[in-house]
């Protein structure tokens, strides 16, 4: 018998195929297994430690968000997709597989359905109580589907053909498991409880975040635990490094997107000067451009963009700065009147959207009441909308080229700030701007 699996991605996909493979295997020592993937993908390290051949085919995802380089991907997506059938047919050709089984990933796509388009036994495998796109595509045609949970069975679409039969999983995990107190001695463990946490095969920001705090609680309590999080390769580096109390390398960061001097602030003074930026310019880096492109097209908006980076470099109560700082930061203040107040409003609205790290009523009061306690007229707009929101205070004093400045601080500190607002507030930015976009767009219609 020859099987090819196609699988990747992830390891979420690659290790169940891995272990579909081992048992095919050992029920049939004879069968030949080949999987198909992506030479760029982690599927290719992991199948070839295995032992398995490996066939090559590229297929990318579209990238949802809207940016040059995205752009760029998704051409090149559409070119691999293009090539894609005529590359499955010609691995079917070579392998001449009796049975072709996907197993979620970009990649199963044209495998699995070229495949079943030759008069080829198709199988998939679907790991995850809400199925992948290319799962749910393939799901009808093909000859079975197998199901790790019984949620995932009316979702993939083809109940009358799907089994649940859970996740494989590969011997040699078992195995290990079966020596438990060797594993621990060399873990040296000794009484200690042993905690393993993970959050996706490439590492999950949240579950990072959360682990991570976790991880300083039990630490500064105490307690009797040996925690071991596999943080994968993604993250987030302001984060990581508040968590490690890498407080030098978190001021320099921070400093590159504040005016505010950074040399002594503490983890909370880094989180809240990162957050205040975001706040500040969700109106004039974003809201504010976008008014004015929808209202006089390329030139009001670099009009625009020119006032307000002259405000950014010059726009600073120093002596070298004094009058022709004044200037430039006073005509800021007019053409960020109208698109600040926009801006504020726009947080609020995206605040009440479904998510429980947002308060709508929050970000409403909070707004109604601190709104003016700025110098300019338009920062504290965002900034007020922002804290409310979150929940936390901003704002207060700050050192501004070695001189403190007394400010009055912005919202209720009903929780402290973590570094984890930063991400927070970013969020509650990118909805703001969605909505941003509905507005202009219709400006656009209506002018």
């Amino acid at each position: 018998m020859r099987v090819l699996i196609a699988a990747g991605g992830t390891a979420g996909h690659i290790n169940p195929a891995l272990a579909i493979a081992g048992a095919l295997k050992k029920a049939d020592p004879t069968a030949e297994i080949h999987f198909a993937g992506r030479k760029e993908g982690m599927e290719y390290r992991l199948v070839t430690q295995a032992g398995y051949p490996f066939h090559h085919i590229e297929i990318t995802g579209f990238q949802r968000k809207l940016s040059l380089h995205n752009i760029k991907r998704n051409i090149i997506t559409l070119w691999n997709l293009a090539l894609s059938g005529p590359k499955a047919k010609a691995m079917m050709k070579e392998v001449k597989p009796d049975l072709v089984i996907g197993c979620g990933g970009y990649v199963s796509g044209p495998v699995v359905r070229c495949a079943a388009k030759m008069g080829i036994h198709t199988a998939l495998h679907e790991q995850n109580a809400f199925p992948g796109v290319t799962n749910k595509l393939l799901a009808p045609d093909v000859d079975i589907v197998f199901a790790a949970v019984p949620a995932a069975v009316e979702k993939l679409g083809a109940p009358d053909k799907t089994l649940v039969v859970g996740n494989p999983v590969r011997p040699e995990v078992f195995v290990q498991a079966a020596n438990r107190e060797a594993i621990r001695a060399q873990l040296g463990a000794g009484d200690r409880t042993v905690i393993l946490s993970f959050g996706g095969s490439l590492g999950a920001r949240r579950v990072n975040e959360v682990v991570a705090d976790l991880c300083a609680w039990e630490q500064h309590e105490h307690k009797p635990v040996l925690h071991l999080h596999a943080t994968g390769q993604y993250g987030v580096q302001l984060f990581e490094q508040l968590q490690k109390q890498n407080l030098p390398a978190a001021r320099k960061a921070v400093s590159m997107i504040v005016g505010r001097d950074t040399e002594q602030l503490d983890e909370t003074g880094v989180a809240k000067a990162a957050i205040e930026t975001v706040a500040e310019n969700a109106s004039d880096g974003v809201i504010a451009p976008m008014i004015y492109l929808a209202v006089g097209g390329p030139v009001l908006g670099f009009a625009y963009k020119a006032v307000n980076t002259m405000d950014s470099m010059v726009g600073y109560k120093n002596e070298k700065n004094l009058y022709f700082g004044r200037f430039a930061a006073k005509l800021d203040d007019v053409v960020n009147f109208i698109p600040s107040r926009v801006a504020a409003l726009l947080m609020i609205v995206a605040s009440f959207l479904p998510g429980k790290r947002f308060s709508g009523i929050g970000a409403w009061k909070i707004w109604r009441r601190d709104s003016r306690k700025h110098a300019s007229p338009n920062s504290a707009q965002t900034e007020s909308a922002c804290a409310g929101s979150l929940g936390i205070q901003l704002a207060g004093d700050a050192s501004y080229f070695g001189k403190t400045v007394k400010k009055p601080t912005i919202g209720d500190a009903l929780r402290p700030v973590k570094p984890e607002d930063i991400r927070c507030a970013n969020v509650l930015l990118y909805r703001m701007a969605f909505l941003g976009m509905a507005v202009c767009l219709s400006l656009l219609y209506f002018l």
